[in-house]
Parts: C-alpha cells; structure tokens; sequence
C-alpha cells in the first residue's frame, strides 16, 4: 500500500489527509433533522472505508485503494500485469467474455478506455455473497451495500451474467436469493451459508471464529 500511494503521489495525485473526510465514514450521508427517511436510502451512501483515497474534479471522481485482506481475502495474493487468459477468478475490463451493455453494466470496454483489472463475474458474485455474510455476521450497515450488489448481478427477467459459481454451497444460496427454485424465504440458503463460513472460519480477520454467535433477525 505505502508503494502505491507513493506512486500516485509522485505522479501528481492529490492524497485526502482530511481527517473529516466523508470517505473515512462507512455511511457517507450525514444525518439531518428534518429530512425525510428515503433521502438516506441513496445508491453510495455505504461504503468500505478506504486505506487511502484521492480526489479529483472538484470531488466529483473518487478513486480508493483497499488493501486486499480487507475485501478479497479468500483470494490468492494478487499480482501486478494483466492476468491469465485462463485465470479463474480475474480478467481485463474490455474482455469479449463479459456481457453486453445493458441497464445494468457498461459490457466489454471499448478502444475509449484503457483496461483495467477486475473480478470475473463468477468471482464478482462470489466476493458480494462473501462479503454480505462478514457484514450480516457482525450486523454491519455494509450489509446494505452488498445486498444491492447482489441484486444487480441477479436475474433479471431471468437472465443473469451469473449462473453457475465454482463452490456447491454458493450455488444453493445464489439460486435461493434468485427464486430459481419453490417459493421460500429468499435469505433463507444464504443465511444458512453465513453461518456455516463464520463457524469454519472463512469470513475473514473481521469475524472471530472462537466467540462468534449467530446474530438475532438480522438478514
């Protein structure tokens, strides 16, 4: 991390050392008397507090650095250069392999942008079922976060970018929250994983393996 923002800096790059900033605030929008409860309910209102960020345009782009263990740490150790043609988890943002534009993504980049790194869709799936169940498990406002992630890369009129994951478990609770089976509680599978993955220790440094209890009602 140090290497990258020292990069970026060196390159001109305008490091926030603001300590009031609204990025080092996992809910962004500040509470108001007065205001009315659906004005609280915006798309980036919660986010993942950055290791480091910068600023650009008067504010309106944002760029943040996030260390990996913090968000993909069931991931082997990221690498700098383009990946593999046949990595499993990775591809490049003007991949012909993504799905085309649509309400809900941009398709393959086209020649106006210059690639970038991402999550297959697969693997992007994955890391929001991952992560919802971190933030459910320790009844986190991220969880809203994720839960609006993972309604994006759901069906849409039956159609999806994702219908098969790499892992059995995932698969149940991503066909659950997707009602591709008998009506029943849509959280119910997902639940069910979230509780399996913290017991065993798969949610990460954030979820303490030996103390952890299921939360009450919580989603």
């Amino acid at each position: 991390m140090p290497t990258a923002i020292s990069t970026l800096v060196g390159f001109g790059y305008p490091l926030c050392t603001d300590p009031n900033c609204l990025q080092l605030r996992h809910n962004r929008v500040r509470v108001r008397r007065g205001r009315n409860a659906h004005e609280y309910l915006v798309n980036n209102q919660f986010h993942p507090v950055p290791a480091a960020h910068f600023h650009f345009e008067s504010n309106r782009i944002l760029l943040s650095l996030h260390v990996q263990s913090a968000l993909l740490w069931w991931l082997p150790e990221l690498q700098t250069g383009p990946p593999a043609a046949d990595d499993p988890h990775l591809m490049l943002s003007n991949d012909p392999r993504l799905p085309p534009a649509s309400h809900q993504g941009s398709g393959p980049w086209g020649d106006d942008f210059h690639p970038i790194k991402i999550l297959n869709p697969n693997s992007l799936t994955e890391a929001a079922i991952f992560l919802y169940c971190r933030d459910a498990a320790r009844k986190h406002c991220l969880t809203a976060l994720w839960v609006r992630m993972m309604r994006r890369l759901g069906d849409v009129d039956g159609v999806s970018p994702t219908k098969h994951l790499s892992r059995p478990d995932f698969q149940v609770a991503w066909d659950c929250l997707n009602q591709r089976g008998p009506g029943i509680f849509i959280y119910r599978e997902i639940q069910l994983l979230r509780n399996r993955l913290a017991r065993a220790g798969e949610l990460g440094p954030l979820i303490n393996v030996n103390t952890w209890q299921p939360p009450d009602n919580w989603a």
